[in-house]
């Protein structure tokens, strides 16, 4: 689901969901936290390792997604289209932006994913009996 709406038309599933997950599960959970004592080191690279091969793929998918959209290959990608906005900007500007976003998605989701699980957690240990009945 998430995947359709992000990144475009046939990214959930064959070769584009295995390119996105092999680029997409290189990054750790510990990837998605900020590092303040590393911001001086980020900036002298100009985000080069930030801007990497990983960020490149992911771009990668979502250009056959949203060429795939373009050229009418596709029926249905109503979840993609408020995101894929013609004339919003350059196409390329545009999908760089968009393959880039699913990727800060991605990091975002995993940094979230922790704090869900936890509150979870509480949430079994404060309510043992409604939280097993549900």
């Amino acid at each position: 689901m998430g995947l359709a709406s992000w990144a475009g038309p046939g990214s959930p599933e064959g070769d584009a969901f295995e390119r996105l997950v092999s680029a997409l599960d290189t990054w750790t959970v510990r990837d998605a936290f900020v590092h303040p004592d590393a911001m001086a080191a980020v900036a002298a690279s100009d985000k080069q390792a930030e801007r990497g091969r990983r960020c490149e793929e992911v771009v990668a998918v979502v250009e056959t997604a949203v060429h795939r959209l373009t050229s009418g290959d596709v029926g249905d990608a109503a979840s993609f289209r408020p995101i894929w906005r013609p004339g919003r900007r350059s196409p390329v500007d545009q999908t760089r932006g968009i393959g880039l976003d699913v990727a800060l998605i991605h990091i975002a989701s995993m940094s979230n994913l922790m704090a869900a699980l936890g509150w979870a957690m509480v949430d079994l240990l404060e309510h043992p009996r409604a939280s097993w009945t549900a």
